[in-house]
C-alpha cells in the first residue's frame, strides 16, 4: 500500500518507476531495452528539473506521459486515453488531465521538439560524459546538413545515433559498437546497419575524413 501511495503522490525512487514500467510492458510491448531507455528519459528530466527549479508533483503522470511518447512511435493512433486506463487497470491513480498538464512541464524541459533537433538534443544527453557535447553536435550537424535528404524512410533516431557513433569515432573516442549501442538505447544491429549506411553517404557527399 505505502508503494502505491508513493507512486500516486509522486514520491518514488527509480527502483518505484522500474516496477512501474515493468507491470504495464505487457500491455505496451516495452521490451527491456525500451524500458531502460525510459527510465534514462525520466532521470534525465527530472535533473533538468532539479537544475532548473522545476518542481514535478506527480512523477507518476512524467512515467505514463514517456510511456505514451514511446509507444506513439510504433502506434501512432495511441490517445493518452488509452494509456492511462491501462495504468489504471494495474491500479495506479491516474487521469487524463495529469498527462495534459505535465505536457508544459517536458516542453519547457526540452523533450518536445519537432525535427531532427530534439532527438539530436535527447542522444546527445546520453554521450556527454564520454565525449564534449558542443564538438559532437557540431560535426553531427555538418554530417546531416549533407546526408539528411537520403535518409528518408528510415527512423530518425537510429540514423543520428549512428552519425554520432561516427562522430565519436572522429573525435578518437574509440569505443565499441556495442556499448555505444548500450549509451544511445539503439539496438545493436540497428545502429550497425545505420553506420555502414551513414559511411556509405560520407564517401557519397564528399565528407570521406569522417570514415575509417
Amino acid at each position: 500500500m505505502k508503494q502505491l501511495n508513493d507512486v500516486v503522490t509522486g514520491r518514488f525512487s527509480t527502483g518505484h518507476a522500474w516496477r512501474i514500467l515493468s507491470a504495464v510492458s505487457l500491455d505496451f510491448n516495452l521490451t527491456h531495452e525500451t524500458r531502460t531507455r525510459i527510465i534514462e528519459e525520466y532521470e534525465i528530466l527530472l535533473r533538468r528539473a532539479a537544475k532548473n527549479g522545476l518542481r514535478i508533483w506527480k512523477k507518476s503522470a512524467l512515467l505514463a506521459f514517456l510511456v505514451y511518447f514511446e509507444v506513439k512511435r510504433s502506434r501512432p493512433r495511441t490517445g493518452l486515453r488509452e494509456v492511462v486506463k491501462v495504468f489504471r487497470l494495474r491500479g495506479f491513480k491516474l487521469s487524463t488531465g495529469d498527462l495534459i498538464h505535465i505536457i508544459p512541464v517536458v516542453r519547457a524541459l526540452g523533450f518536445l521538439h519537432d525535427g531532427w533537433d530534439g532527438e539530436l538534443e535527447e542522444l546527445l544527453e546520453k554521450v556527454a560524459a564520454i565525449a564534449p557535447r558542443e564538438e559532437v553536435r557540431r560535426h553531427v550537424r555538418l554530417i546531416l546538413g549533407r546526408i539528411r535528404r537520403f535518409s528518408t524512410g528510415r527512423s530518425r533516431r537510429n540514423v543520428l545515433a549512428a552519425v554520432i557513433a561516427v562522430v565519436l569515432n572522429r573525435l578518437d573516442v574509440r569505443l565499441n559498437l556495442y556499448f555505444i549501442s548500450k549509451a544511445l538505447g539503439i539496438p545493436y544491429s540497428s545502429l550497425r546497419a545505420n553506420v555502414a549506411l551513414v559511411e556509405s553517404l560520407l564517401l557519397e557527399t564528399g565528407l570521406e575524413q569522417y570514415v575509417g
